[in-house]
Parts: structure tokens; C-alpha cells; sequence
């Protein structure tokens, strides 16, 4: 079974790339996080939903790589912000075009890491 890809399904929530990437969406996460997880632990999210998170997550995998390469390739500060900005810009766009806000990922991101059954159900979309 393929496991699923919490280290980039968190990268919005935690920070790993994202967070260098865009520290005011992060910071506007993260003041409504203990919001967010106290929601998440008493939600039950619709498969409709989980599908959608699962589309995102994939989508926001692989705009994290090809984002990671970009920045690591330049070496001028004010280009690295403009790409972060810009990288940030497509992967909230992406979550949105899958139908879920950022808060609704971030969400189900942080249900998805506390209840293994729920990350394993995402894993079957996810494949």
C-alpha cells in the first residue's frame, strides 16, 4: 500500500516549503490553528471532500518540486522572494481548484495526522 504523502500534504500546514515560501499564509493559518484543530478532531469530512483533499495533495506535491527547484537554482534574494510569492500564489490557487479552501486542507491535513484511519482513507484516493 502506498503510503501517504504527509510531508507534503503538511507542508501548508507545518511549513516545510511552503512556509519559507509564503510566511503570511502560513502566519494567517497558524493564528486560527488551534481553531482549525479543534474543528478537525470533530469533523467527519465527506468523501467528496477527502477526494478532493487527496487531488490537492497530489497537485501541491508536485508544485512543491518543481517550486523547489526553481528557488534552488537562483541566487538573487529579491528573484527567490518573487518565485516563492509566485509558487505560493499556484499551490493556493491549485487547493482551490480542487474545491477545498486552504483552511479546509490545513484542516483535514491536521485531522489526517492525528487519526491514522482517516490518513489511510486518503491514501486509498490518493492511489
Amino acid at each position: 500500500m502506498k503510503r501517504f504523502p504527509m510531508a507534503y500534504a503538511l507542508s501548508i500546514v507545518t511549513g516545510g516549503f511552503l512556509m519559507t515560501m509564503a510566511p503570511a499564509i502560513h502566519a494567517e493559518s497558524m493564528n486560527s490553528a488551534p481553531q482549525q484543530i479543534a474543528q478537525a478532531a470533530q469533523t467527519e469530512f465527506s468523501d467528496e471532500k477527502l477526494q478532493q483533499y487527496a487531488d490537492a495533495v497530489t497537485e501541491v506535491q508536485e508544485l512543491n518540486i518543481k517550486w523547489q527547484q526553481r528557488v534552488q537554482e537562483n541566487q538573487d534574494p529579491e528573484k527567490t522572494q518573487e518565485l516563492r510569492q509566485e509558487a505560493t500564489q499556484e499551490m493556493v490557487v491549485a487547493i482551490r481548484e480542487k474545491g477545498l479552501t486552504v483552511e479546509e486542507y490545513n484542516q483535514i491535513t491536521e485531522a489526517a495526522t492525528n487519526d491514522p484511519e482517516l490518513s489511510n482513507k486518503i491514501s486509498q484516493y490518493i492511489q
